[in-house]
């Protein structure tokens, strides 16, 4: 068998006496051999008959089959060629294709250090302590009032008629998006009430449609679905909530929070913030947090919306939010703000025209305990806010 497959190699290597001779045999080099065999160019072809190359000589010594001593001649041929720049990238890319496909090492240890929220607070703390850091973050990342000093502090001004608008992306030390809006209700709707009663029934209001996160699919820009995940507080929801821009999708486990501070600040607050970096197969505030349903999970560090009444009709809308985005799209973020801004007065507006007999209306009108407890909240906040414009 040795002796066969000697022959054969002999024969593919060696060419027949009976063969004529090539021109490249009989004249040297060619430029097509000189480039399979640049050994053989860099030399005249006696000196390569005298003094044969080491693959060629290992040939008579070892029985291969001719496809490996062909591989062998033509190594032996570019060894020179190893020590050029081309050949080390060739060597670098082996080297990585070689450890991409390294099996990855097996996971670390599934208990990990607790997520920290703001000053310490722990996933599981107790609500209040959590909504206390949240007002404590708030106001200490509170933009500038004044749209100069919004300017000089590097946010972009993204104004619509009808809304101050402007809006600051920072890539350090996270990706991080602040955004700073105002609006006077005046501008937009003649008339716009916070909580709206008719004989001693809830009909309405800008509070009422906005803290009904359930049914926000019906009007709120961009929202696709939400799904209340817990009722943490009387005043304290959960809700995992999805947006679609586009053709991107966004999602967010989203705390909400309503306060009524018309006492300590004139206002009406309602608050919201995320697990920091989703927390995902965690748990948040004793429920365990959902896995992505889209493309990107939205991490809302601080989010306030407050509601300042001077009429009972009107008043003035201040927002600000800061939030953390693994990918940062600033088109994304300056249409949806934008779209915010200018639109929401009207879709409350047009949800207020249809609230007789709507879901909304059953959501707070409906024979229920947990109906029953938001007509309490919200008719104790229609007297609030009466009292308040009132000493004006």
């Amino acid at each position: 068998m040795g002796n066969t497959l000697g022959q054969v190699a002999t024969q593919i290597c060696t060419p027949s006496a009976s063969e004529p001779k090539r021109p490249s045999e009989t004249h040297g080099s060619t430029a097509s051999e000189s480039f399979f065999h640049p050994l053989k160019a860099a030399q005249p072809a006696a000196e390569l008959e005298a003094a044969p190359t080491p693959a060629a000589s290992m040939m008579s010594m070892v029985m291969l089959p001719g496809i490996s001593w062909a591989s062998l001649l033509l190594l032996d041929a570019y060894l020179p060629i190893l020590a050029s720049g081309r050949a080390w990238s060739l060597i670098c890319c082996v080297v990585f294709w070689l450890w991409m496909r390294m099996p990855s090492p097996a996971p670390a240890s599934t208990t990990r250090e607790p997520e920290r929220f703001g000053v310490a607070k722990l996933p599981d703390a107790d609500i209040e302590e959590v909504l206390a850091d949240l007002v404590q973050q708030l106001d200490g990342s509170k933009p500038p009032a004044e749209a100069e000093e919004l300017k000089v502090g590097g946010w972009q001004d993204l104004s619509q008629p009808g809304a101050t608008v402007f809006l600051k992306m920072v890539k350090t030390p996270k990706m991080t998006s602040r955004v700073s809006i105002k609006v006077q209700t005046r501008d937009q709707a003649n008339e716009f009430h916070l909580v709206k009663m008719d004989r001693g029934r809830l009909a309405g209001g800008a509070v009422l449609i906005f803290t009904a996160i359930e049914h926000w699919p019906l009007w709120f820009p961009f929202c696709q679905s939400t799904q209340k995940l817990a009722q943490v507080s009387p005043t304290s929801s959960i809700h995992l909530v999805k947006f679609k821009i586009l053709f991107l999708t966004i999602d967010l486990v989203l705390l909400v929070s309503f306060a009524n501070r018309l006492d300590a600040s004139g206002s009406i607050d309602i608050m919201f913030k995320t697990p920091l970096n989703g927390l995902k197969n965690r748990t948040w505030l004793g429920i365990p947090v959902p896995k992505p349903s889209a493309a990107l999970r939205q991490v809302v560090t601080c989010m306030r919306l407050s509601l300042v009444p001077k009429t009972l009709d009107s008043g003035v809308i201040v927002f600000q939010a800061e939030t953390k985005d693994e990918v940062q799209i600033p088109w994304v973020s300056k249409l949806f703000w934008q779209a915010c801004s200018t639109r929401i007065i009207g879709l409350i507006m047009g949800m207020q025209d249809k609230f007789d007999g709507s879901v909304l209306d059953a959501h707070f009108n409906a024979v229920s305990e947990e109906a029953s407890q938001r007509r309490a909240l919200m008719s104790e906040l229609h007297d609030d806010i009466i009292k308040h414009c009132a000493s004006l």
